[in-house]
This record gives structure tokens, sequence and C-alpha cells, in this order.
């Protein structure tokens, strides 16, 4: 789906539809009782790494209400993350393959929602106006959302929360529980997600393949984004040679992308003087969570795969530059992210709805180069072939960019379903 289309009919159609079903539900339904809920609905659509970030709050959400029926609505993209919680009575997916394809799934899903009866719904998007569209529809009497200043969208819910810039993401979501008495709480430790013993077999069986022995040190180059946000990609070229430095080190070097990244990593490995082992398109979620598990160091942009690599308690490289660390830096005892914090960053922002159309030079991301990264890495673990833990104490390297170490006190914890 063409997400500028998207939220370009989210914008002009979704602030006034808000705004008139509001009205009308607050004619028609008194303000709703302030009890327990028996049955609640979340809703998150674009973004697995969102809902890496949600976890601690939607595990904090089945703990408060173990009685409770908990549904959720997500893309199709995301098909296969939630379900490993084992939080959830029924997911209902939207097809986010085009605008029509989304209309017709969210009819399809339409009538059994709204036969469901829900008590409460959470609305975890920052500003989009289609899930608190559909909240409104489903005619749910208490509904929890951001109420981002300049989105319109506040007008939708019962209970707006106010988003926070100042908060990380993880920590964001998790203040949407303050309408439920839930206290919020500073630095959650991410969440480590489920994998199967037929996944574990598999990625076995693929280490196996690609020459890697038990006990060798893995590290996962993931130089690609989703295609919509382009801008946050630094060059496959630096990505080559920072896997060449870390292959001279001794790491087993692989190569993670989707199918429809293959060219970005056939770029890298054809960058590389060292040898690398191509994995694109061979993992499915589950196998790349187990794989993530036993890596010795993950480098990445800023997309999904680094939220899932720290959740699993992976050592993170995040690269940034039109979001920022700050609120969507990977969380986790060894996360870090390399920041170059340019005047004109961060441009991509929930505060201006990811909109970044004005930028034609991702100069945030092309300044950094491979020395001042490998250099960075070296400073940070006192040796790349030992890789230590960093304790965050990280000092300034001339002409090197700005180093934003965000780590957590405690590694993360370990999923717990709840029945």
């Amino acid at each position: 789906m063409n997400i500028r289309v998207m939220r370009f009919a989210d914008r002009r159609l979704g602030v006034p539809l808000c705004r008139l079903l509001a009205w009308i539900l607050r004619m028609w339904r008194p303000a709703p009782q302030r009890v327990d809920p028996g049955r609640i609905l979340i809703m998150r659509g674009f973004g697995v790494g969102n809902l890496v970030l949600m976890l601690p709050t939607l595990q904090t959400l089945r703990q408060r209400y173990p009685a409770a029926r908990l549904d959720a609505i997500t893309v199709e993209s995301n098909r296969g993350f939630l379900e490993r919680t084992g939080y959830f009575s029924r997911i209902s997916y939207l097809d986010d393959r085009s605008v029509t394809r989304f209309c017709g799934s969210l009819a399809a899903a339409f009538v059994p929602l709204l036969a469901t009866r829900y008590d409460v719904f959470v609305d975890f998007e920052q500003f989009a106006r289609t899930s608190a569209i559909i909240a409104l529809l489903l005619l749910i009497p208490r509904r929890i959302g951001f109420g981002t200043p300049g989105t319109g969208r506040d007008s939708a819910f019962t209970d707006a929360v106010p988003y926070r810039q100042d908060l990380h993401m993880m920590d964001g979501f998790y203040t949407l529980l303050e309408p439920l008495g839930v206290t919020p709480v500073a630095d959650l430790a991410p969440v480590s997600v489920p994998t199967s013993v037929e996944e574990e077999s598999a990625v076995d069986r693929l280490l196996a393949e690609a020459g890697i022995r038990p006990g060798e040190r893995i590290a996962i180059v993931h130089p690609g984004t989703s295609g919509n946000v382009i801008l946050r990609r630094w060059p496959e070229e630096r990505f080559a040679g920072v896997a060449d430095y870390l292959a001279q080190q001794g790491f087993k070097v692989m190569l993670t992308g989707i199918r429809a990244e293959a060219d970005i990593v056939k770029l890298v490995e054809q960058s590389m003087t060292q040898s690398a082992y191509n994995a694109v398109g061979r993992l499915s979620l589950g196998e790349l969570l187990a794989l993530l598990r036993r890596a010795s160091l993950v480098l990445s942009n800023d997309t999904g795969p680094i939220h899932l690599a720290a959740a699993q308690g992976a050592p993170v490289i995040g690269l940034y530059g039109p979001n920022t660390p700050a609120i969507y830096g990977p969380r986790g005892e060894h996360s870090l992210a390399f920041y170059l914090g340019l005047p004109c960053s961060p441009c991509m922002t929930n505060a201006n709805e990811k909109d970044s159309s004005d930028c034609r030079n991702n100069i945030c991301m092309t300044l950094m180069s491979v020395e001042q990264v490998i250099a960075s890495l070296s400073l940070i673990f006192e040796g790349v072939a030992h890789m230590p833990a960093t304790h965050g104490r990280v000092r300034a390297i001339p002409g090197a960019p700005r180093v934003h170490p965000l780590l957590l006190r405690r590694p993360a914890v370990e999923h717990q379903p709840v029945s």
C-alpha cells in the first residue's frame, strides 16, 4: 500500500469524521461507567517495531484483567507476531496491500467486531485517525488513545492521553494504561518474544548450511528498511565496509532482509571483500527471532528488526538520522544508537505524522562514515573481538558522530503468556 496515499486520505477525511462521529455518539450514549472491562479491543496498524515496543503495555494489560477478553486489530503485514504472546482471543487483520483491499477487509471484520460489544478500546496509533474512527463506528463506550496535538483525533476519545515527546515510545505506550489506573513506569525493559522448537531447528539447519559452527560469533547485518522510509537507509557500500571489518575480527557475517530487499542485500554482498552468508528471504518471522537471539551483534538501520533483536537480548547497533533514537532507539541491556544530531534531524516524527517529504538528501545518514562506525564500535565494546557489555560511558571521538547510548539497567524480561 502507498503509505502517502493512505495518510493523505486519513488526514483529509479523518478529522471531520472523528468530530462528527464523536458528536453523534455523545448525543446517543451517555458517558460510560468506569468499571472493570470484560471485553477489550486494541489496535495498531503499520510497523512490527511498534508492536515490539507495545509488549510491556500489553503484558500489563493482560495481567491486570486476566479474566477479560482481549482482542486486537492490526494489518496483514504484521501477521504472526501478536499470536506469539498468547494474550489475544481474536486478532483481526486488515489487508494493507491497497486502500481497496484495506476497506474490504475492514468491512468483512466489522460485523464480528461490532457483535462482540467491547467495553474499552485502546488505540496505539500516535496520529492516524482511521483507528479512532473504527472505535467510534464499533460504538465502543470507552475509548483511550493519544491526543496528539494537531491531529484532530482527541475528540474521538473518552480518555485522551497526552502524547509526550520526552518519552521513549515504549514508555509512551505504557501511559495509555493510566486511565485504567496503571501507574506509569520509567525505563521499561523489552519483553522477549517466544519461538517454537521447529523454528529453532530451522535456524540450526540454516547455520549448518552457512558453515557456522556452534559457539562461533554471529554478526547480523540488516541494511534494508521499508520501501516507504528509504531516507533511513545507510549506503549499502558502507554496510559492506563494516561487515568486512567484523569478518576480519572473526565474526561470521549474515546478511538479512525480506525478499523485497534482495537487491539491497545483494549490493552489500557484492561490495564486500570478505565472505558473508546471504539469508535474504530465507527466514520466517519466528526463524528471524530465533536467529537474532543467537547473534553476538546486530547492525541495522532504524527499522523493525532492530527492536526484534533488542527484545531477544542481542547486542544492537542502530543507525539513526530522520528519526530520533530518543523516542525510537533500541531498548536492551546492550543496545546502542548512532545519531549525528544534525540541525535538520529529526525530520520524521509523530508530531509531523512521519512526513519527511521536504527532504531530498538524507545527509543525516550519508555523513556517517564507515571509519566512524568502526572506531565507535571498537571504543564502545572495548575491542569488538571480545564484545563485552557496555555500561554506557562513551568518550567523544574526534570527527565521529554523536553516539547516543540507549541502555537499560536490566535485560529483557522473559515472555510469560497469561491465560
